[in-house]
């Protein structure tokens, strides 16, 4: 099989999942340095690559440029034209992505799929016990293999250029903690939250810094918990993606959800604490690199009712995160920080 000279691929969202492709992407383009990638994903995803091999190549798009048909085919006609791919990496597999490989492939072009095992998917709910699946970020080496290009990144992380100087350093450890996540049954109820960070800071000598989205939900509760003690900070809608990446790596762990916020960390090489709710670990979605014993997960029977997130659960209170305590998460944390 010869090796493609210029490589589309492409994943459009959401963020968590572009970044579990950061690896795959970078350790093939290291590997085969004579080959061109070009990535087709969103706008607000540009700083995940932004360190990426010289021979990646982003290709930015809006939402709404290719939320209609016409929108989309103008995108590819425009990508065909110029740049001449002939090879399609599709790291998404669902009906958009569906139609751009169809597009390319009228063309000449060889196509690989990501498989998402979906008829595997059905077994975490109806076998138990359950298998567990293949990580997406091992998956998405599987894609490039099928065309020809293997590629080593046991030890890939993502290289910043410098440390953000704009964060007080600190003599204690850093925590990072982002409380949020994009779905109620992933994200452990803020009242339990709020009384694990204040535990943390009891028992421990750290300091946290809280991450968080922009909504003005999420950062008035990160604000709260900042007054509430000067060895809390929050970093939550004050920086750039790429500057949050850097203010990360400054963190001698991260404790989050099954998130994006996971992902990200995971990048720049910060050992995680995990929490899971209607997910499991098993789903196959544990950030890059991550311990399994890092991860805190009740193992209810229930669990998982999800395989990427819901708002709603057959007893309401979304058991499997109630049955977590701050106790377990505080006894976790300090095992890794050796306190």
């Amino acid at each position: 099989m010869s090796i493609p000279q210029v490589i589309l691929t492409v994943r459009l969202s959401a963020l968590g999942d572009v970044a579990m492709t950061v690896p795959a992407v970078c350790s093939v383009a290291l590997a085969y340095p004579e080959t061109s990638m070009y990535v087709l994903t969103l706008t607000p995803f540009a700083p995940l690559f932004k360190y990426a091999p010289s021979n990646v190549h982003l290709l930015l798009v809006d939402k709404q440029e290719i939320r209609t048909l016409f929108g989309l085919y103008k995108t590819l006609r425009k990508i065909r034209r110029e740049l001449r791919p002939n090879t399609v990496a599709d790291l998404h597999n669902v009906l958009r992505s569906w139609l751009i490989d169809l597009y390319f492939s009228c063309y000449g072009c060889r196509v690989a799929i990501l498989n998402k095992r979906r008829l595997g998917r059905l077994s975490l709910w109806f076998k138990k016990p359950y298998e567990q699946q293949r990580p997406f970020t091992r998956r998405y080496f599987d894609v490039f293999k099928k065309i020809g290009l293997e590629a080593d990144a046991s030890d890939f992380f993502l290289s910043l250029s410098s440390k953000h100087t704009s964060i007080k350093q600190s003599e204690t450890p850093l925590i990072g903690i982002a409380p949020f996540a994009r779905y109620q049954g992933k994200t452990y109820p803020p009242q339990l939250m709020r009384r694990s960070v204040k535990l943390l800071l009891k028992t421990t000598d750290c300091h946290i810094l809280l991450f968080a989205g922009r909504s003005e939900a999420e950062l008035a509760v990160v604000k709260r918990w900042q007054r509430e003690s000067p060895r809390v900070t929050s970093v939550a809608g004050q920086y750039t993606l790429e500057q949050e990446l850097d203010i990360m790596r400054s963190c001698a762990l991260m404790l989050t959800m099954d998130s994006a916020n996971m992902h990200l960390a995971s990048l720049v090489g910060v050992r995680v604490v995990s929490l899971w709710g209607c997910t499991t670990p098993a789903c196959g979605f544990l950030g890059w690199r991550q311990h399994k014993e890092d991860v805190i997960v009740a193992g209810l029977a229930c669990q998982p009712c999800s395989v990427s997130g819901t708002n709603h659960c057959r007893y309401q209170n979304f058991p499997c995160l109630v049955a977590i305590t701050p106790e377990m998460i505080v006894e976790k944390v300090k095992t890794i920080l050796q306190c």
